[in-house]
């Protein structure tokens, strides 16, 4: 599946057991039935609305085809953020946010406390993990050789720090590689660069891809399953990854 960008969404690592989740209020104010698919209806999962709650600060609306019922969420460093179900309009959601204003209050303290803790974790292990411009320098090395080495050339090359994404691919043949890729086995940082130089020929997961994915790197498939057993939250080198882990807590209403 693809975007209307043209970009390949490479592979979705799953969300760990562990991985981060966050303070979360559930309530009761239900969709329909029917849904919206993610990605055929994908722009109404953007539309946004950002609100100002005194005594907690902005929280963003955002409407989600996903979600069965208004989900309100504290994720550390990156805010208060109430997942809107079809149907339900974005005033029906302020008064939802509103009225659990007192709720999210008594939990800023800790949110707080999460993120000092993340940040402290960060620059402590920063000297181990190693300069995140020399990953950079070597994920774009290490593209730059396999490309030649086998006749798949790209546009532009890029390395983010993504949460979901280990790579993406698009129309133009610009490649975005995710940094934490530099944390991984060697064999298996290979298999995700190479996934996405053959999507410079093939932009689908179809037989023709999977063909040439075995022709290049063989048990490429087996690799894959590696791959996705593996999730780039579980390596984030910012201050956001292990001591919020440690932090999560869940409450749903009545």
């Amino acid at each position: 599946m693809f975007s209307k960008q043209g970009m390949s969404p490479f592979i979705e690592p799953r969300r760990p057991a562990s991985g981060i989740v966050f303070f979360r209020y559930s309530g009761m104010i239900h969709a329909g039935k029917k849904g919206i698919s993610f990605w055929n209806k994908k722009k109404a999962f953007m539309k946004q609305k950002t609100i100002e709650i005194p005594g907690v600060g902005d929280v963003l609306l955002e409407q989600s085809p996903r979600a069965r019922h208004m989900n309100l969420s504290m994720r550390p460093f990156r805010g208060v953020r109430v997942a809107v179900p079809p149907g339900v309009s974005f005033g029906a959601a302020e008064s939802f946010a509103r009225s659990k204003s007192d709720w999210m209050m008594a939990r800023l303290p800790r949110l707080k406390a999460a993120e000092a803790e993340a940040a402290r974790q960060a620059k402590a292990g920063s000297a181990a993990l190693g300069n995140l411009e020399t990953a950079r320098s070597r994920l774009k090395a290490r593209l730059e050789m396999l490309s030649q080495k086998l006749g798949l050339p790209y546009g532009r090359a890029a390395v983010r720090n993504q949460r979901t994404r280990w790579g993406s691919c698009s129309a133009k043949k610009n490649i975005n590689l995710n940094i934490n890729l530099a944390y991984l086995p060697e064999k298996l940082m290979d298999y995700a660069m190479i996934h996405e130089l053959v999507h410079t020929r093939v932009m689908n997961h179809g037989r023709t891809f999977w063909a040439l994915m075995e022709s290049l790197i063989p048990g490429a498939r087996v690799l894959d399953g590696e791959l996705r057993r593996h999730s780039p939250l579980s390596l984030m080198q910012e201050p956001d990854n292990q001591a919020l882990t440690r932090s999560e807590i869940h409450y749903k209403g009545e």
